[in-house]
């Protein structure tokens, strides 16, 4: 019954063609015909994601299973097939996989870099290309070897950075400024934040963050306040003649 009614059909309808061993479109009725018989022959059963075809015309994916069922003698008497409708799951993985694509997109074309990483920072778990750009090192290099993170931060700056993001990622608290060395020897300046992150237990047990470059907003501020310093002097030159 269940079976009728995952294809449209009743009971008392007849047992329809769609149930006895053949599956619907043509790519899944040869792949159980190729694949899944002779396999279930030769070892017993075969599971694989197929397709049926409702009695209204829509196409229905599911997770098949085909038994062979032997005889005293060894011999395969025939072949028993079960069939789950997976249409929740495929469209739940459609679903995420447009998800995924959506974050993908975004995280490839905006100016900042995103990152996750574990609590002791022994492994990156995501890192997005903005990375490249910024740090001018590959993604790949950070993956490889996480411990690039802080041997790029100027020297002056990485022991404070270590200690910040030993105590203050995990605790919220994390929101810095440092320099970093490019490979070529440039020096920017980054705005880092992390945020601890959750499992059910409620323990801590991922980081991410988000880095931009304020280097050209350092440079304004650094200029700003040397033309605060010039006028300073003037204003005190004017009051003395004054």
């Amino acid at each position: 019954k269940a079976g009728l009614g995952m294809l449209g059909y009743h009971a008392g309808e007849g047992m329809p063609a769609l149930l006895i061993g053949k599956s619907h479109p043509d790519w899944a009725a040869k792949l159980v015909a190729e694949q899944g018989i002779p396999h279930a022959v030769e070892h017993g059963s075969w599971s694989g994601e197929t397709a049926f075809l409702r009695r209204d015309g829509r196409e229905i994916p599911v997770s098949q299973v085909i038994i062979a069922h032997r005889g005293g003698d060894g011999s395969v008497e025939y072949l028993s097939t079960i069939a789950r409708d997976i249409t929740e799951r495929k469209q739940a993985e459609a679903q995420l996989s447009e998800s995924n694509e959506h974050l993908r997109q975004i995280t490839e074309n905006i100016r900042e870099v995103l990152w996750m990483s574990d609590t002791v920072k022994n492994e990156i778990l995501y890192v997005s290309p903005a990375y490249e750009a910024i740090w001018g090192r590959t993604v790949d290099s950070l993956y490889a070897s996480p411990q690039d993170w802080i041997d790029a931060i100027h020297v002056d700056d990485r022991q404070r950075m270590l200690q910040a993001a030993q105590t203050k990622q995990v605790a919220g608290l994390y929101d810095e400024q440092y320099r970093i060395v490019k490979p070529d020897g440039s020096i920017r300046w980054i705005h880092d934040r992390a945020f601890p992150v959750r499992n059910g237990d409620g323990e801590v047990y991922r980081v991410v963050g988000v880095a931009e470059d304020i280097t050209v907003r350092k440079e304004h501020e650094k200029h700003i306040t040397r033309l605060n310093r010039v006028y300073a002097v003037l204003s005190g030159i004017n009051t003395t003649i004054v």
